[in-house]
C-alpha cells in the first residue's frame, strides 16, 4: 500500500510539474516586446483531472519579459505550481500582417524546495522548443499557433519523457498598454500508454499582459 501511493505521489509531483512547466508561448506572441522594453503578464489557468488520483488544479503564473533587442526578448515565469522558466524568443521573419520566431525553454520545479514529496522523487527539469506564428489583425489583434517539443528530465530515475504539443491563443488590445488573451494549451506524451498520467495534458485559460 505504502509503495502504491509513493507512486502516486511521485507521478503526482511529475504532472504538476508538467502542468507548471509546459506553456509554448510564455504567454506572449511571436514579435518581441522591443529593444529595453519590458512587459508583465498575469495568467489564470485551469488543469482538467489528470486521472482519478489528482483533482483538477487551478493555477497562476507571472511573467516579465524583456526586450534584448528588435527581435529578441528574454523571459521569466514563475508558475503557483512549482515551475520557474527562463526562455529566449528570436524573430525569424517579421511583417506587417505576420511573424515567426523560435523560442527554447528551461524550466525547473521549484516548489521542491518546499516540498518533501517532489524533492525525494527528484526535481524534474524541462526543456523545450516552441515555433511561434503570428497572425496580425490590424493593431488591435494578433492570433498566435505555436507547435512545441518538450524533454522533461526526472532526475530521481533519470528517466525522460518526451511530449509533443502546442497553443493557440488570441491577444487583443483594450487600451492603455494592456491586452487581453486567452488561451489553450495541450500536451501529449510520446510513447505511453493512453490511460497513463502524462497521456494528455490540457490546459485552459486567460492572461493580461501590460506594456508600461
Amino acid at each position: 500500500m505504502q509503495t502504491h501511493v509513493s507512486r502516486v505521489l511521485a507521478a503526482a509531483a511529475v504532472a504538476v510539474a508538467l502542468a507548471g512547466c509546459l506553456s509554448s508561448t510564455g504567454l506572449t506572441g511571436a514579435r518581441s516586446v522591443g529593444t529595453d522594453n519590458v512587459e508583465f503578464a498575469f495568467a489564470v489557468s485551469f488543469m482538467p483531472d489528470l486521472s482519478d488520483n489528482i483533482v483538477g488544479l487551478p493555477a497562476l503564473d507571472v511573467v516579465v519579459r524583456y526586450g534584448l533587442s528588435d527581435t529578441a526578448d528574454l523571459g521569466f515565469r514563475l508558475n503557483s505550481l512549482g515551475m520557474f522558466n527562463i526562455d529566449t524568443k528570436v524573430e525569424l521573419i517579421d511583417h506587417q500582417d505576420s511573424t515567426v520566431a523560435l523560442m527554447p525553454t528551461i524550466g525547473v520545479n521549484w516548489g521542491s524546495v518546499f516540498s518533501d514529496t517532489i524533492r525525494s522523487n527528484g526535481v524534474p527539469i524541462q526543456l523545450g522548443l516552441s515555433v511561434l506564428g503570428d497572425v496580425h489583425v490590424g493593431d488591435e489583434a494578433t492570433i498566435t499557433i505555436a507547435p512545441s517539443y518538450s524533454v522533461l528530465l526526472d532526475t530521481h530515475t533519470g528517466n525522460t519523457h518526451h511530449l509533443l504539443g502546442g497553443e493557440l491563443n488570441g491577444a487583443f488590445d483594450v487600451g492603455g498598454g494592456f491586452r487581453l488573451q486567452p488561451f489553450i494549451t495541450g500536451h501529449w506524451g510520446v510513447g505511453v500508454a493512453s490511460d497513463a498520467l502524462m497521456a494528455t495534458i490540457l490546459t485552459g485559460g486567460v492572461a493580461t499582459r501590460y506594456a508600461p
